[in-house]
């Protein structure tokens, strides 16, 4: 399994980055109201859809891969939830119909023109649809991600979301204080900017291996030192009228 596309029940995957994974998606649960349906934009292997099924009317994952559409399929299945193995950057919204609710969590930083995907997110919400972005944040970016074509700041990546038909509702944080506190204690340790997020990943992490203090960093914060210090940012956006 590619450490970018995470299985929540793979225990060789750190309890930090497992339980970040999970709370963006109970997060969304409450942006999608009664029956809602749902795109779940970057699914992977659908663990994050899954959540989703629980409450929503009907909830479509897409993924580019699809090795990770056929392990969506096998292992999380639901009555309501669909799958579907579409490049993103070639999009035919429209052939789904209207959402209620999108998320696009870890997907921004792989791609190579957020704002085009994001303005066809635009072209498939309702009017009062919400639109749930996460990504890495670009101030604390350490060694080259290979996954990762570019890592945007809080700044770069609301103009990309703004220009493509969105206002930014709310913004939330995830590992805060983590990111400067690691660069901090690399650069007096004379070693050089180590990879962050691959870090938390791993059992080399006290942070990563125990559960309470993974539990406490994994959480979505909106106090403005919280995003402002976070690894992760994620975004609340709603259609410009």
């Amino acid at each position: 399994m590619i450490l970018e596309r995470i299985d929540y029940n793979d225990e060789n995957v750190s309890t930090l980055c497992r339980l970040a994974h999970k709370k963006r998606y109970e997060f969304a649960k409450d942006y999608i109201g009664g029956i809602g349906k749902v795109l779940d934009a970057g699914c992977g292997e659908g663990f994050g859809s899954a959540i989703l099924a629980r409450i929503a009317g009907k909830v479509i994952g897409i993924d580019s891969s699809t090795e990770a559409i056929e392990t969506a399929t096998r292992k999380n299945k639901k009555v309501n939830l669909f799958y579907d193995t579409t490049d993103l950057e070639k999009l035919d919204i429209k052939q789904y119909g209207k959402f209620d609710l999108i998320t696009f969590f870890e997907v921004f930083e792989h791609v190579q023109n957020p704002g085009k995907i994001v303005g066809k997110f635009r072209e498939g919400l309702n009017e009062k649809g919400i639109l749930l972005v996460s990504t890495p944040n670009g101030r604390y970016t350490a060694s080259k991600n290979p996954y990762h074509i570019r890592e945007y700041t809080r700044k770069e990546a609301e103009k990309i979301i703004i220009n493509s038909g969105f206002n930014i509702e709310e913004v939330y944080g995830q590992y805060p204080l983590l990111a400067p506190l690691l660069v901090l204690r690399n650069r007096l340790k004379g070693i050089g900017r180590e990879d962050i997020r691959e870090e938390a990943r791993t059992s080399k992490s006290k942070i990563a291996r125990n559960d309470w203090f993974a539990d406490l960093f994994s959480e979505l914060y909106s106090n403005p030192i919280a995003v402002a210090t976070s690894r992760d940012l994620v975004f609340v956006c709603s259609p410009k009228r």
